[in-house]
């Protein structure tokens, strides 16, 4: 489970190290309630890493805000990031007097309402592979609904890096592998994020997508250290200029916070690094008729994204992934939500 981070009210100036949404300042890292920081009183806030958070305000509380005037902050968060969820919550907090046809007319709704919402349209959470949680054996829990549990296969392990367990994987034969696929589900696009920590400058696959399960047939590299760089690409139809994205540099024994973003509608392929968006290409996917994907496990082909052609040893702390393209901005409160656990 990621760190709750901490919320306060405020209309006054930014509060340091926090991300102002609305009249609501959320803290970056976690912070206690007594701690006082940019002199506002600190309420611990749900995570809204494990579902969407709902928010209002309440001027009867006992929070100073900037002018003075005590307030507090209501919280109520869906138990993860199905919109039937989100939906029902919605409705419950309106009393019942309102009815949503989808998470779009809810959080419209609850926006012009006075509440603050972290619903994002268009791209739900469905896998979610924390390694300091859900860690068993063999198997590596999904922390969302959707149960897309994968199996440790090969050279693996466990290590603790800054206090928190993280995986490790050999770069000879380790590699993650969600048991179920994702069918057609990434077909209109995605988002995979991955935190990894290489421990040589050699060249590792992250990401490789498969056409069958265990990594069978149809098959290409998506995300890479290639060549001394970061590489992200798919497998194209037609991409112009280029089918990948070559990235910025890396070097052994650092933490990378790597997402990549796909939306079919535009075409529109992005790289972001640490939370800094890197570069976007445009196109169209080809894809298989189910998807799998591995992670740590290069593709049979060895010739995409500018030849990823080993397994990746190291670290893994999270591995992601969405059913859409999540915004620039949520990418870089991701990066934010998580970077003190690796002690960036």
């Amino acid at each position: 489970m990621a760190t709750s981070r901490p919320f306060a009210y405020n209309i006054g100036s930014p509060i340091p190290g926090t991300s102002q949404y609305g009249n609501i300042a959320v803290g970056v890292t976690a912070q206690g309630y007594n701690s006082g920081v940019g002199s506002v009183r600190w309420w611990n806030g749900p995570d809204e890493d494990l579902g969407w958070v709902i928010a209002k305000t309440n001027p009867a509380g006992d929070q100073p805000n900037p002018d003075g005037v005590p307030a507090s902050i209501a919280f109520q968060r869906t138990i993860g990031f199905d919109d039937n969820q989100f939906i029902t919550m919605s409705e419950k907090l309106s009393g019942y007097t309102q009815t949503f046809a989808d998470g779009t007319a809810a959080k419209t709704w609850l926006e012009a309402n006075g509440y603050w919402t972290s619903y994002v349209s268009g791209a739900t959470l469905i896998m979610n592979l924390d390694s300091t949680v859900g860690i068993a054996g063999a198997t590596w829990n999904d922390q969302t609904a959707f149960n897309n549990d994968a199996s440790l296969i090969g050279g693996y392990g466990t290590s603790t890096y800054n206090g928190n367990q993280v995986l490790t994987l050999d770069g000879s034969s380790g590699y993650v592998f969600p048991d179920n696929g994702f069918g057609t589900d990434l077909n209109t696009g995605f988002t995979f994020e991955i935190w990894a920590y290489p421990t040589t400058s050699i060249d590792g696959t992250l990401i490789a997508e498969w056409q069958g399960a265990p990594p069978t047939g149809w098959n290409d590299a998506q995300i890479a250290f290639v060549s001394g760089t970061i590489n992200a690409g798919v497998y194209p139809n037609a991409f112009s200029p280029d089918p990948y994205i070559t990235g910025p540099g890396f070097s052994a024994n650092n933490w990378y916070d790597i997402v990549m973003t796909y939306d079919a509608t535009s075409g529109d392929l992005k790289l972001y690094v640490n939370g800094a968006f890197i570069s976007t290409t445009n196109g169209t996917k080809a894809n298989p008729g189910g998807t799998f994907l591995s992670l740590g496990r290069p593709d049979i082909a060895s010739s995409y994204i500018g030849g990823a052609i080993n397994y990746f040893q190291g670290y893994i702390g999270l591995w992601k992934i969405w059913n859409g393209a999540i915004s620039g901005a949520s990418v870089l409160g991701n990066y934010n939500s998580y970077k003190s656990r690796y002690g960036l």
